[in-house]
């Protein structure tokens, strides 16, 4: 099928291949590159679905279960800023092919962070508030560790994934190699770890380490992005995430008392608070957390649908 389409394009776009000329040397950094990638995704599906087997092997069918429930909520926490992160490379390669400087660099990963953070703080603070009510309505209140381990997952993910065009850099630079050794090596001592500790633990016996490995790995790859293209640490924390963590822990703490005093038990009650709390959250982010620039591009974005509808 890649064969025929390949031929299809081939003669649509009037393009002439020749096999007559190999250029050894892209041949070989294509290899080298795509060798730590390949090795990267193995470690990656290790690392989410290993627990699985661990427990399948040492525990029951029912603690399989929650801990499957919390892996999905954690990792559609990661879908949240997909969307731009998915982008990035070209950008990323454009910035090192003209060589720009570490300073150049921290100010374009802050200016896709700020979006990030905002996103993933908003996504946070409601699954802190509204995540255990979720996961009872949905599943029922034996599956309540689902609701810790998905909660342990999206706090230890926040800072890569505000971080993700460091990792477009790294791709950019073919740097990636470090990345991939550091994953297999604390993703294999992880699994070591979740086999031991499963048998007394059950599901916290496996996310633990997995979580410990995921923060080492995020705090060692901040100073590697340090190391390979000047990346500005304190200037990105500060103007990434300090303002929207402060802004989205002041709105959970109040929320959180007025919850307290309330019961929600159905769908119409959880559906009528979340879209309460989301108004207010999206509100203040509108108009305390976004620059001129962010809010020019979800205006734009709003233009962009409705002229898309007539």
């Amino acid at each position: 099928t890649i064969l025929i389409a390949a031929i299809f394009v081939t003669k649509k776009l009037k393009i002439k291949i020749s096999l007559k000329i190999y250029d050894f040397s892209l041949v070989k950094d294509i290899f080298s590159y795509s060798l730590w990638v390949f090795l990267f995704g193995i470690v990656y599906n290790f690392q989410w679905r290993s627990g699985q087997v661990i427990l399948g092997i040492t525990t029951d069918t029912a603690t399989i279960a929650i801990y499957g429930v919390g892996i999905m909520l954690g990792g559609y926490y990661g879908a949240f800023s997909g969307g731009i992160n998915s982008v990035l490379v070209p950008r990323a390669t454009q910035m090192v092919f003209n060589k720009s400087d570490g300073k150049s660099l921290t100010d374009f990963m802050v200016k896709i962070g700020r979006l990030n953070a905002i996103i993933l703080f908003m996504v946070l603070s409601g699954f802190i508030l509204f995540g255990k009510i979720f996961v009872e309505l949905w599943v029922g209140k034996a599956y309540e560790k689902a609701y810790i381990i998905a909660l342990l997952l999206m706090i230890v993910m926040t800072l890569p994934l505000i971080q993700a065009f460091g990792n477009s850099i790294l791709e950019a630079r073919r740097k990636n190699r470090f990345k991939s050794l550091l994953s297999i090596f604390t993703v294999s001592i992880a699994i070591l770890f979740s086999y031991y500790f499963s048998e007394t633990n059950g599901v916290y016996g496996v996310i633990i380490p997995l979580v410990i490995a995921m923060f080492i790995n995020s705090i060692v790859m901040t100073f590697y992005y340090k190391k390979i293209f000047g990346f500005k640490i304190i200037f990105f924390l500060k103007n990434t995430m300090a303002k929207p963590l402060i802004v989205n822990s002041f709105l959970t703490v109040i929320t959180y008392l007025i919850l307290k005093q309330t019961i929600i038990d159905s769908w119409f009650m959880f559906g009528i608070y979340t879209l309460i709390f989301g108004i207010i959250q999206v509100t203040l982010s509108y108009t305390i957390l976004m620059n001129n620039y962010e809010k020019s591009l979800i205006l734009n974005l709003l233009k962009s649908k409705r002229q898309s509808k007539k």
